[in-house]
């Protein structure tokens, strides 16, 4: 007779020291999900692509870096947007890019 033993999944405190990887042993950061999820969707195939890549995200140049990533996650976030809602995007595209400013963000839970 063949018995199963069923082990308890770990929970995240036994987990805590663990690493996770893929067949290869690699584990893929945040920001390359991102960025190959982007070029999945062919997004770097449109003509505003505005050049994303994981030297976007490094934190070398913490001044002109930053406002260059909330530009580029703002552009991302407006082309995923169109594609959940293209009909609402037509109603938010005036404002991206969004001028220079604090108050010029854009929000799209305002409608």
């Amino acid at each position: 007779m063949l018995t199963a033993s069923i082990k308890p999944s770990p929970g995240p405190a036994s987990m805590a020291g663990a690493t996770l990887s893929n067949p290869q042993g690699i584990i893929p950061s945040n920001v390359s999900t991102f960025l190959t999820n982007l070029r999945l969707l062919d997004f770097d195939l449109l003509p505003d692509w505005p050049d994303i890549s994981s030297f976007t995200f490094s934190t070398r140049d913490a001044g002109q870096g930053q406002k260059r990533r909330i530009q580029c996650v703002e552009w991302a976030l407006f082309h995923l947007f169109a594609l959940w809602d293209p009909e609402e995007a037509r109603n938010v595209r005036p404002r991206v890019p969004p001028s220079l400013g604090i108050s010029s963000r854009l929000d799209l839970r305002e409608r």
